[in-house]
């Protein structure tokens, strides 16, 4: 079981290179852990390294909520892992890389800006509008 106390030191300790949070969908699960409707059970998991892989809006909403839930902990789940995790809230090809790296800034610009050249590169040399999450780490 996942306290409160539990979920707010795993996001101060561990929670190194995730997208920042979304706050319409932290509430979402505050909303159904205070009603009873979230499911528990479902997986947290960190990296060979430690830190947080998945579940930061999760934990977030246990901290907010202050109930308690039961979650799977996954360990040493790799990186390269992260770009192919289906994590629920739809992530750009920036967020993979962002978690990735574990890096915020890249090249002297930010990682969005940074991928979106490279997406448009991809573009006018592929012909083609759509790059994966690998194809971008490249």
């Amino acid at each position: 079981m996942v306290t409160p106390e539990i979920a707010k030191k795993i996001l101060e300790d561990q929670n190194k290179a995730n997208r920042k949070i979304c706050k319409e969908d932290v509430q979402r699960y505050v909303a159904d852990m205070r009603s009873g409707d979230f499911i528990g059970g479902t997986a947290i998991s960190f990296f060979e390294d430690g830190s947080l892989a998945d579940g930061q809006h999760r934990l977030t909403a246990v901290v907010e909520s202050g109930v308690s839930v039961l979650f799977v902990f996954i360990l040493n789940v790799s990186r390269s892992a992260k770009l192919v995790l289906n994590l629920g809230r739809k992530q750009q090809g920036w967020h993979n890389v962002q978690m990735t790296l574990g890096a915020d800034q890249i090249y002297g610009g930010n990682v969005k800006n940074v991928c979106g050249s490279i997406s448009y590169i991809y573009y006018f040399e592929r012909g083609s509008t759509v790059i994966s999450p690998s194809q971008l780490m490249k």
